[in-house]
């Protein structure tokens, strides 16, 4: 069993200093030559865009990739998920993702910044005070 809310991650000054909340690691996908089914594990799609562990705390959302640097151009989405989740506190380990009209993901327009960005948490790690714990 991993706890990774007592992980530093790597992260830089600046972040540490954005983020008082626990630091997490964003559990990085693994690939697979052949697809396998076990319940020790936990899966999910590996969409194109940017992984991400997003900090929630008063009524703010700040991205934090997995390198460990603040991701400042997606503030905005970060509370636009605040808002919506209207928690005290959260920490998601997810990717930030833009989609087209079918939902698709389209990561060079992620990069050009020609779609809105969107965010698909995959992991809830932490919220309101309560930790969660994973195996990996």
């Amino acid at each position: 069993m991993t706890d990774r809310l007592h992980t530093d991650a790597g992260l830089g000054p600046r972040a540490r200093a954005l983020m008082p909340l626990p630091r997490v690691a964003p559990i990085i996908p693994t690939r697979r030559k052949q697809p396998f089914d076990d319940p020790s594990w936990l899966f999910d799609c590996k969409y194109d865009g940017f992984r991400a562990v997003c900090y929630v705390q008063h009524h703010r959302g700040r991205f934090i990739s997995r390198r460990g640097n603040p991701m400042g151009r997606f503030d905005e989405l970060g509370d636009q998920l605040a808002a919506v989740f209207d928690l005290d506190e959260a920490i998601l380990d997810g990717e930030v993702i833009a989609a087209d009209a079918t939902g698709r993901p389209q990561f060079y327009d992620l990069l050009r910044c020609a779609r809105a960005p969107a965010y698909w948490p995959c992991y809830p790690c932490r919220v309101d005070h309560y930790r969660q714990r994973y195996e990996r």
